[in-house]
């Protein structure tokens, strides 16, 4: 009886344990590949040089990517961007911040992320 009585404790002990996922991350995406993070698959492509606005509304020259933002059950929420080095996007209540892009050598995207919430 005991020893079904420990079993029992260690069983209800695991089921309490919830590994959750992270609220902040960071995602480096290769280009015409993608990546995940929580309900959110990034996908990058078309890296290339390019003129944009800057979130001042200066104009700027720089390197740019195509991202498709994916929400998993929400697809009213996917979305396609063009994004810059140093820009900030919100998508489904996450905040990604574009750190580097990437050209020639392992072209892609390196993203922090922070989730709704934190």
């Amino acid at each position: 009886m005991r020893s079904i009585s420990l079993a029992v404790l260690i069983a209800l002990a695991a089921c309490g344990r919830r590994t959750s996922e992270p609220l902040r991350g960071e995602l480096d995406v290769m280009s015409n590949t993608q990546g995940e993070f929580r309900d959110l698959r990034i996908g990058v492509a078309n890296i290339r040089e390019a003129e944009y606005a800057d979130e001042t509304g200066a104009k700027a020259k720089g390197l740019v990517a195509m991202m498709r933002v994916y929400v998993r059950e929400k697809p009213a929420e996917n979305v396609n961007l063009t994004v810059h080095q140093g820009q900030t996007v919100a998508v489904s209540g996450y905040a990604l911040k574009v750190d580097e892009i990437r050209k020639d050598k392992n072209p892609g995207v390196r993203l922090s992320i922070e989730a709704p919430g934190s």
